[in-house]
């Protein structure tokens, strides 16, 4: 009787700890970028596909509500990769102008489809950035709003 209670309990604890572990990819958790000096507000971000696939085009529906005016054909959207383990950019930042003007304090919502996916590393970053005035490297001036989430493979 007592082999036969020890068995069970050791089953069922094996059991218990087998189920609890997560056999999925890692879904993208998107949260507002850490910026101690000048905070800005996150944006709420979704990817398809989640997790994303090494050179496969990348569909974002980013929305929020910013303390910032969005100005139709000024305003961008910024989309970029980063490599976690070298501290540089996959690639060139992807910039989409907002096609509509938008009230600070008003709930915006842009899609994004064909965002071209890099080679991916080990380790990398995806933030998202409203804001205006691109840089030379088409990096923004002045943000409004950023996420970010950190990848895994």
């Amino acid at each position: 009787m007592n082999r036969n209670f020890i068995f069970v309990f050791i089953l069922l604890t094996t059991l218990s700890i087998v189920n609890s572990i997560p056999f999925n990819k890692r879904k993208a958790d998107f949260f507002p970028c850490r910026q101690v000096i000048n905070p800005i507000l996150g944006v709420d971000v979704t990817i398809t596909p989640d997790p994303p696939v090494s050179k496969t085009p990348e569909h974002f529906t980013v929305s929020g509500t910013l303390k910032h005016n969005i100005t139709a054909n000024k305003t961008l959207l910024n989309i970029e990769y980063f490599d976690n383990l070298r501290f540089v950019s996959l690639i060139t930042p992807y910039n989409k102008k907002f096609n509509e003007s938008v009230k600070a304090g008003t709930k915006f919502s842009i899609d994004v489809d064909n965002v071209p996916t890099p080679e991916l590393p080990s380790f990398y970053d995806i933030h998202v950035t409203v804001g205006e005035k691109p840089d030379k490297n088409g990096d923004l001036q002045d943000e409004f709003g950023c996420s970010r989430s950190d990848f895994s493979t």
